[in-house]
């Protein structure tokens, strides 16, 4: 929160992460609906940000870029299987 740009730019690395881990939530209806490995992702994604972030804002890029090849790996397993 030391980064005031996180607040005007939309385009903040961070708050592109912060939106790829609330939009993930978004479609949890109960606790029970949630995604096991996409849970586990985005706990080591907050990890990684914790353990590495040195004022430098590519470890939100990094971290995102994790959870985003999470999401297309997932939705090419559901097409895959939905044509099977």
């Amino acid at each position: 929160m030391q980064d005031r740009s996180f607040f005007v730019r939309d385009q903040h690395p961070a708050r592109e992460l912060l939106n790829s881990v609330a939009e993930s939530g978004a479609t949890w209806l109960a606790d029970d609906d949630a995604d096991s490995q996409l849970v586990t992702r985005l706990s080591q994604a907050v990890d990684k940000v914790l353990a590495e972030y040195t004022d430098d804002e590519a470890v939100f890029e990094r971290a995102n870029r994790e959870v985003q090849e999470h999401y297309r790996a997932q939705a090419h397993k559901a097409e895959v299987s939905e044509r099977r």
